[in-house]
């Protein structure tokens, strides 16, 4: 099953241990002001698992730690 939404959205399903898995794609790009993914008093252990990048974006695939 998978998530999709806003930081919001994901920062709750984080804090409700309901994720085991976080895909984050990186690309240098600003598109505005946005809200942080790791903002606030979310304590999160992440371990990387598997790391894909190119000229446009770095995609990185973590467990998250319990």
């Amino acid at each position: 099953m998978g998530v999709g939404g806003g930081a919001d959205v994901i920062r709750q399903c984080l804090a409700a241990g309901e994720v085991d898995e976080l895909c984050l794609s990186f690309a240098p790009v600003v598109l505005g002001a946005g809200k942080p993914l790791f903002d606030g008093d979310l304590d999160l252990d992440l371990e990387p698992l598997e790391v894909h990048q190119s000229r446009w974006a770095t995609h990185v695939r973590y467990a998250v730690v319990r």
